[in-house]
């Protein structure tokens, strides 16, 4: 006798009037199993997969009496999220912060989307906005939104590019329809030459990730750079690490653009040398940093032409 096939969950496209939770509006799910009926649909909380950091759920169709919604509304205010699934994005936005305080002629700017709330602690208003990637959530409203418009705004000469370092665990299609979301903000800006263009954007996630994300970002491509981490025992560095990382770049930029650190191991092509691996990733534009994302924003000064 065969074995049955396992159920699988599958997210469904963002539900207006989601409830919500700690983390912010929830994401609704199914179960779905080959050859059966789909279950019975639910919500969840977007952020986390293990119910022991947080345990929201609700099926779609539960009545949920005033009182209890009275009672989750107040919950939700008094347990704001605090936890941070890596520190990469961060510490990039924190040596870009440090950087420009000391350097006048340092002319990138960050600013720095993630779901911790303490960072607010740290940071202004226009260096942090409290956020979710997973649902594409501004905890702080229409006043937060307003901040990371007016940051993707290209002026001056200025450009834009996205950095993100999500868990490994999060859902592919609940951060791919956020990271639209932001293009489409990008977009939004009205500046000449938007149409038809996505942003700029680094993203930072295991290899074995390629084909989900391609089917989401078909103008991106996989480089062949190995992302190490100081701060995971089996992911550091050289041959500190335990094992080798799985970890890659996916992008949309031209490759040739970016060239690989050759202290590394990496041999750059001469004739399509433009700037290294750092630089980009320090700041060929303005960046805006979210805790697994960042944009920074740079001024690009034209060249004159040699007569």
């Amino acid at each position: 006798m065969a074995a049955a096939e396992p159920a699988a969950l599958t997210l469904l496209c963002p539900a207006p009037g989601a409830p919500s939770c700690p983390h912010g509006p929830a994401l609704l799910f199914v179960k779905t199993s080959q050859g059966k009926e789909e279950g019975r649909r639910f919500y969840a909380c977007s952020a986390c997969r293990d119910r022991k950091d947080c345990n929201f759920f609700q099926w779609e169709d539960e009545k949920v009496s005033e009182t209890r919604l009275a009672a989750r509304e107040e919950y939700n205010r008094n347990h704001q999220p605090s936890f941070t699934h890596r520190q990469n994005v961060d510490r990039l936005h924190e040596m870009i912060q440090s950087k420009a305080s000391q350097e006048k002629e340092f002319s990138v700017r960050s600013l720095l989307l993630d779901i911790d709330f303490r960072y607010s602690q740290f940071y202004t208003e226009d260096e942090f906005c409290h956020y979710n990637m997973f649902n594409h959530h501004f905890f702080g409203g229409e006043a937060a939104r307003e901040t990371c418009r007016k940051f993707l705004y290209e002026e001056n000469g200025e450009r834009v590019i996205m950095v993100t370092d999500p868990p490994f665990g999060g859902l592919v299609e609940a951060l791919a329809s956020s990271f639209k979301k932001l293009m489409a903000m990008w977009n939004e800006t009205e500046k000449e030459g938007h149409d038809n263009k996505e942003m700029p954007m680094f993203w930072i996630f295991p290899y074995f990730f390629e084909s989900r994300i391609l089917d989401f970002f078909p103008s991106f491509s996989m480089m062949d750079y190995q992302v190490d981490y100081d701060n995971h025992a089996l992911y550091k560095h050289g041959k500190t690490g335990r094992r080798q990382s799985p970890v890659r770049i996916f992008t949309n930029l031209t490759p040739s653009m970016i060239v690989l650190p050759e202290e590394e191991g990496y041999r750059p092509d001469k004739k399509k040398r433009q700037k290294t691996l750092k630089r980009v990733a320090m700041g060929i534009c303005k960046r805006l940093a979210m805790k697994h994302a960042i944009f920074s924003k740079r001024k690009v000064k034209n060249k004159k032409k040699e007569t």
